[in-house]
């Protein structure tokens, strides 16, 4: 009886919790920057680098998206994929990326055929206003004014 209710509890919290949305950006050079970081004491970090992609939809404002993991291979294009052009950047897409709720993917077209899948770990938006900035990352968020540094 136990196991009963256990397996209907399981069901129930299953399908009361929220479905993580998921965006495909397909990387195009025209509208993206790809950055690798590699460390330089790779027995510290480990001998992967790390993958940064950055977005500038205007000037006064710049997306960077930081990849995490290997990422992993697909023979398709997922449904659904958007060039960084048609991504609708704002704070709160920032937010939810970094709270987990919106997963984000990098897609590349391999040569050899198929799409490679970059799962981003975090995402940092750096606006300006006049001589202020404000950062806001996974991590923290600031401002600065760059007239009282």
């Amino acid at each position: 009886m136990n196991r009963i209710v256990i397996a209907f509890a399981l069901l129930l919290s299953a399908l009361w919790l929220p479905a993580q949305d998921v965006t495909y950006v397909i990387f195009n050079r025209d509208c993206m920057n790809q950055l690798v970081y590699r460390y330089a004491y790779p027995n510290v970090k480990g001998d992967e680098p790390v993958f940064a992609y950055s977005i500038r939809p205007n000037v006064l404002e710049n997306y960077v998206f930081i990849t995490e993991g290997a990422g992993h291979y697909s023979p398709t294009m997922p449904d659904g994929a958007i060039t960084c052009k048609s991504l609708n950047l704002n704070d709160g897409f920032v937010a939810s990326v970094n709270r987990d709720d919106q997963q984000m993917l990098i897609v590349f077209q391999r040569q050899e055929g198929g799409y490679w899948l970059m799962p981003v770990g975090s995402a940092t938006l750096i606006a300006r206003n006049n001589s202020k900035y404000w950062v806001r990352s996974k991590n923290c968020s600031f401002t600065f004014d760059t007239l009282r540094m």
